[in-house]
């Protein structure tokens, strides 16, 4: 069986709910102050809109997604427009990169470096 890149890129895809679920389970563990005081509610939504900002620049993997969401808790849910980071901004909306897992790739490196 030979499986095509857009049937790969289709199996990718942030799904809902199951994403949102996940990312639901894992934001308990990455952040679980903030999720704490966020509640179920509060954190369904900041995933929810953290996901369409993603898909703004591009992203519309799990990987990709997962990342920019964890880059919210961490830099501040409008982290890609703030002028405190503007390089990594540059990054997520770098229209020569067209491959979205490349630029978060790219965007991790810039904000562990």
């Amino acid at each position: 069986m030979k499986i095509r890149q857009d049937q790969v890129s289709a199996l990718e895809q942030v799904r809902m709910p199951d994403f949102e679920n996940h990312m639901v389970e894992h934001l308990k563990e990455f952040t679980p102050l903030h999720s704490k005081s966020l509640g179920e509610l509060g954190i369904r939504r900041f995933i929810q809109e953290g996901m369409d900002r993603a898909k703004r620049v591009g992203f519309n993997s799990r990987g990709p997604v997962q990342f920019y969401i964890e880059a919210c808790v961490l830099l501040g849910i409008d982290f890609d427009t703030d002028p405190q980071y503007p390089d990594l901004g540059n990054i997520l909306r770098d229209t020569a990169v067209r491959d979205e897992i490349k630029r978060a790739d790219m965007a991790y490196a810039w904000l562990t470096n």
